[in-house]
């Protein structure tokens, strides 16, 4: 792959996680919001048919984890992936967010 067609994949990924042209900002730089954004563009640059999450909008508060959760469905829906989800959490709104029709 060359480094055009990475640098083109990243931008895609940052984008769809809504944090386009943040590709040189450090760690520390990034707000827990930010950080678990860039988890999940770091894991659809490689374009799965499934993603896995464990406890994905853990540190988070309540506003910011509502954004992380409709954003996980805006991708799966964009993407057309399967997802899977593991909480320790009795949210029961996350287990009962709309599923895709065509996915079983």
């Amino acid at each position: 792959m060359t480094e055009a067609e990475i640098g083109r994949r990243v931008a895609g990924a940052l984008e769809m996680v809504d944090l386009p042209g943040t590709e040189n900002k450090q760690p520390a730089e990034l707000s827990g919001g930010m950080r678990k954004r860039v988890g999940l563009a770091r894991a659809i640059v490689y374009e799965p048919q499934i993603v896995l999450y464990d406890e994905p909008t853990t540190g988070l508060d309540p506003i910011v984890s509502d954004s992380i959760d409709q954003l996980l469905v805006r991708v799966r829906d964009q993407l057309k992936v399967t997802e899977r989800w593991w909480s320790r959490t009795t949210c029961a709104r996350r287990a009962c967010r709309p599923a895709r029709a065509d996915v079983a």
